[in-house]
């Protein structure tokens, strides 16, 4: 197909930034593992009372705080598997767990 194949993919003297490379992330018994799976095992699913994952809803926005001097994620709204529109409020944090094509997306909303 004419791509190259780089060894190092995240090497500053590479002659280009173009090609393919072969991501050696498993977890220990030798599987690829998914975001899901490496940091929200059931254990702390069960445990955690503050901790709610909806599966079959899409993201539409993340809110911002209005303090210049310290911009942060302070909600989202969300469309529902019905189509309604909610917003959701955090008071600590939000985490963004939606790959390496949507996550950044959901980062230029506005």
């Amino acid at each position: 197909m004419g791509v190259p194949n780089l060894d190092a993919w995240i090497d500053p003297e590479a002659p280009t930034c173009f090609g393919t490379c072969q991501r050696r992330i498993i977890n220990s018994s030798g599987r690829r593992c998914s975001t899901y799976h490496a940091f929200l095992p059931e254990s702390l699913v069960r445990e955690r009372r503050n901790l709610i994952i909806v599966l079959g809803s899409y993201v539409q926005q993340i809110l911002l705080s209005n303090d210049i001097h310290q911009l942060r994620a302070t909600g989202l709204v969300v469309e529902g598997k019905d189509g309604r529109l909610f917003t959701v409020r955090a008071k600590h944090e939000i985490i963004v767990s939606a790959g390496a094509i949507v996550t950044p997306q959901l980062l230029l909303l506005r």
